[in-house]
C-alpha cells in the first residue's frame, strides 16, 4: 500500500489552486476582447443562437455545461474570472481546500464549454479533470484508492501523448525527424527554442526516439514501487523543464509539475521540507465507513473504465459507448491527450496589415508571436496569449479555411479598433481604408550574428500568399 497521505494530499491541493489561479488569472485578462460584447466570439451571441434551435436534438445545460445560461453579460464574464481567481486562493486554506478546487473547476468548465477556439486546449481539460479528482482527496487520512486516480491521469497525460506519436501517419518521430522541426514550429517558442533548434541533427534525433522511449515504457513506472514512481518522476520532470524552457503552453507545464507530487509519499515530503519549520500533522480522521469505502472504490473504477473508453474512442477508432464518451467529452471528466502527436515541418505565419486613406500598408505585431524578424521570441508563459496561440492552427490551414474569430478580428479592425487593441503592439487606427492578411513561411536564421541583411535576426520570412484587400468601407 501506498505510503501516501494527508501530506501529498495537501501538497496536490496548493499545487493544483495555484495553476487554477495562473489560469484565471491569465483568462481574466483577455476575457473581454475574447468573449465580451466586443470580442471576437462573444458568448452572449454564440447562447443566442443556441436557443433559437429547435428539435430534440437543441442543446441544454447537458450539451452545454456552463452557468452563462443564466446570463453573460461582460460584467458577468469579467465578475467569473475574479471569482475563479478567488476560489483558488480560498483552496490555499486547507479547510476549504476542497468545496473551493471543486467550485473552481465547475466554473472553469462554464467557460470551457463556451470558449469555441479560444478555450480547447488539452491543458484546459486537463485544468478541470485535475481539479475535481485533486478535490476527491479526504485532507486528513490516506486514501490510496483516490490518489490512484491522480496518478492515472498523469500516466495517461504522457502515455497517451507516446500512442499519439507513435501510431502518427507521418511517422516523423519512428523516423527521428520530428525533434528537427519542433523547435522551429511549436507555437509559441522561447529564446532558447533557437539554440535547441540549431543542436546537431544527431541529437535531435536521440531526442525523437528518447521521447518515445521516456512516453510509452516510462509512463508504467508510476504505478510500481516507489523507487520505480522517483524514477519515472525525475524523467518527466527532466522532460518538463526542458519543455518550459524552449516553448510556451500555457499553465500545461507547471500543471503536470504539480501531478508528480503524487508519486511521492509523506516522507518524501518531509524529507524536501528540511531546513524548513515541520508542520503540525493533522489529526487523524476516523476510518470512513464501510458503504462509503465501497462506493469510493465503485467510483475509482468507473472513472478509470471510463477514461479507457474515451481512450479507445481516440485511439481505436472503435466507441462501444458513445453516450458515455460524449458525456466525458462535455464534461471534461475524463479526457484524452495527445500532445505534439505529430510535428509541422512548416511554419506559417498570418500578418495582418491596415491602410489607413490612400496610405501604405502598415503591417501589425501582435505581442507575442512571431512578427519582425529582427524580434526575439518572448517569454510568456504561463500565461497564454489565446489569439496568438489559435492563429498558429490558423496557418496550418490557411489555404482551406478562415476561421470566425479572425472573420471578427478583421471585421473589429475596421469597425472597433480599440476592442482588439490590446492584441497589438502598435496603436491601431482609429478609421482605416482596408485590411488585408498576408501569409509568410517562416523560419528561424540560420545564422543570427551572421546574417548580412538583417543583422541580429532571430527569423527569416518568404511570403507565401496575399489575401484579397478587404475593405472597411
Amino acid at each position: 500500500m501506498s505510503a501516501a497521505g494527508p501530506g501529498v494530499h495537501r501538497a496536490l491541493q496548493v499545487g493544483i489552486a495555484a495553476c487554477a489561479a495562473l489560469a484565471w488569472a491569465s483568462l481574466g485578462v483577455q476575457v473581454q476582447v475574447l468573449y465580451g460584447s466586443r470580442g471576437l466570439l462573444p458568448v452572449a451571441e454564440l447562447l443566442e443562437r443556441l436557443r433559437g434551435l429547435e428539435g430534440p436534438d437543441a442543446p441544454g445545460l447537458l450539451e452545454v455545461p456552463s452557468l452563462f445560461w443564466l446570463g453573460a453579460s461582460d460584467g458577468l464574464l469579467s465578475a467569473g474570472c475574479a471569482a475563479g481567481l478567488l476560489l483558488s486562493l480560498l483552496a490555499l486554506w486547507a479547510p476549504l481546500a476542497r468545496p473551493a478546487l471543486a467550485a473552481s473547476a465547475a466554473l472553469y468548465l462554464s467557460y470551457c464549454a463556451v470558449g469555441q477556439d479560444f478555450l480547447g486546449f488539452q491543458w484546459d481539460s486537463l485544468l478541470v479533470e485535475a481539479g475535481l479528482l485533486v478535490a476527491f482527496l479526504p485532507r486528513l487520512r490516506p486514501a490510496p484508492w483516490r490518489l490512484l486516480l491522480v496518478r492515472v491521469l498523469l500516466f495517461k497525460v504522457f502515455f497517451e501523448s507516446g500512442v499519439a506519436k507513435a501510431l502518427s501517419a507521418r511517422g516523423d518521430w519512428w523516423a527521428g525527424t520530428a525533434m528537427q522541426h519542433y523547435y522551429e514550429t511549436a507555437p509559441l517558442p522561447t529564446p532558447l527554442a533557437w539554440y535547441a533548434h540549431h543542436l546537431p541533427p544527431a541529437w535531435h534525433v536521440f531526442e525523437s526516439w528518447w521521447t518515445l522511449f521516456f512516453e510509452l515504457v516510462v509512463p508504467l513506472g508510476i504505478f510500481g514501487p516507489r523507487w520505480s514512481r522517483l524514477g519515472a518522476g525525475a524523467v518527466f520532470l527532466a522532460f518538463l523543464v526542458v519543455d518550459g524552457a524552449t516553448a510556451s503552453y500555457g499553465f500545461f507545464v507547471p500543471l503536470t509539475g504539480v501531478l508528480l507530487l503524487s508519486l511521492l509519499d509523506d516522507d518524501d515530503l518531509v524529507r524536501l521540507r528540511r531546513g524548513s519549520p515541520t508542520p503540525r500533522p493533522p489529526e487523524p480522521a476516523p476510518p470512513p465507513a464501510p458503504w462509503r469505502r465501497d462506493l469510493v472504490r465503485a467510483l475509482v473504477i468507473a472513472h478509470i473504465a471510463l477514461s479507457a473508453l474515451v481512450f479507445t474512442a481516440r485511439f481505436a477508432d472503435a466507441d462501444p459507448l458513445p453516450w458515455a464518451t460524449r458525456a466525458a467529452r462535455t464534461w471534461r471528466i475524463a479526457n484524452a491527450y495527445h500532445l505534439f502527436g505529430t510535428v509541422t515541418t512548416q511554419r506559417v505565419e498570418v500578418e495582418l496589415q491596415v491602410r489607413e486613406a490612400r496610405g501604405s500598408w502598415l503591417p501589425l505585431a501582435l505581442h507575442h508571436k512571431p512578427g519582425p524578424p529582427e524580434r526575439a521570441p518572448s517569454w510568456v508563459a504561463p500565461h497564454q496569449p489565446r489569439v496568438d496561440f489559435q492563429l498558429w492552427f490558423y496557418g496550418l490551414s490557411f489555404q482551406r479555411r478562415t476561421p470566425g474569430y479572425v472573420q471578427s478580428l478583421v471585421l473589429r479592425l475596421c469597425e472597433d479598433p480599440e476592442a482588439v487593441q490590446p492584441l497589438f503592439v502598435q496603436a491601431l487606427p482609429p478609421a482605416p481604408e482596408a485590411v488585408r492578411l498576408v501569409f509568410f513561411d517562416t523560419r528561424m536564421s540560420a545564422a543570427r550574428e551572421a546574417d548580412r541583411d538583417l543583422p541580429g535576426a532571430w527569423w527569416t520570412r518568404e511570403e507565401l500568399d496575399r489575401s484579397r484587400e478587404l475593405p472597411c468601407r
